[in-house]
This record gives structure tokens, sequence and C-alpha cells, in this order.
């Protein structure tokens, strides 16, 4: 019997998860709920900043806020994330303002199914029994 492949949100779910045992930080459920709690509206706050700092063609703080962003998702397994984050940084530095703005459904895509993620696997942490 064939393993039915899993959804884009399943890996990205697993890809976070395995991150975080990497990082040593998965024994305890709280934590990795204040983490996810943490990064989550970290994450929404830097997505604004980059479409605010693109509409005002501030290159620095466009460029600040993508590395950041970029930085973040790497620290807990968001790989695609990350990757539009690198092309914004990128292309920030050269002030590419019409090529930053072809990024901005992927980015907005990536983003969507990363708050998704963190919000499933908080969910299910919240749901286990904590450990006595």
């Amino acid at each position: 019997m064939q393993t039915p492949p899993r959804s884009d949100s399943d890996q990205l779910e697993q890809a976070v998860l395995e991150r975080i045992r990497q990082l040593g930080l998965g024994t305890e459920p709280g934590f990795i709920l204040d983490l996810i709690d943490s990064y989550a509206p970290l994450f929404q706050r830097l997505h604004a900043s980059i479409l605010d700092s693109l509409e005002r063609r501030d290159r620095d703080t466009l460029h600040y806020a993508a590395h950041s962003l970029k930085g973040a998702c790497l620290n807990v397994g968001a790989a695609d994330l990350a990757a539009v984050a690198r092309a914004i940084e990128e292309h920030s530095q050269k002030a590419d303002f019409a090529t930053i703005a072809q990024f901005l459904n992927n980015l907005d895509d990536q983003l969507k199914r990363t708050m998704s993620a963190l919000s499933s696997i908080s969910f299910r942490l919240s749901q286990q029994k904590p450990s006595l």
C-alpha cells in the first residue's frame, strides 16, 4: 500500500518541526508554542514593512526588512518564504523596485502557507497533555 503524497502544508510543518528539533527546542511543547507565538507576529510585521518600504521606495528599510524576514524564516525552517525574502533583499541592494514588485504575490502566498503551518503546529501542540 502506497503512502499518499504529503501536501505542501504538511511538508512545511515537518520542516519547521525538524528545524526546531535541530535547535534542541523540541522537547517542551510549551516552549515551542511560545516560539511560534513570537515568530508569527514578527513575520507579519516584517511583511508589512516590506510592503510599506517598497511603496515608499525606501531601499534601506526594504533591505533590512527582507534580510530580517529571511533570517527569521531560516531560524524556523520556512525555506520557501526565506527564498522569496532573499530575492527581495538582493534586488533591494540595486533599488530594483520593479522586480521586487513582481515577487509580492509569491511573498504573500508563502507567508500564508507559513502562517498556516505555524497555526497548525500550534493547534496540535496545544491539544497535547502537558507532561508531569
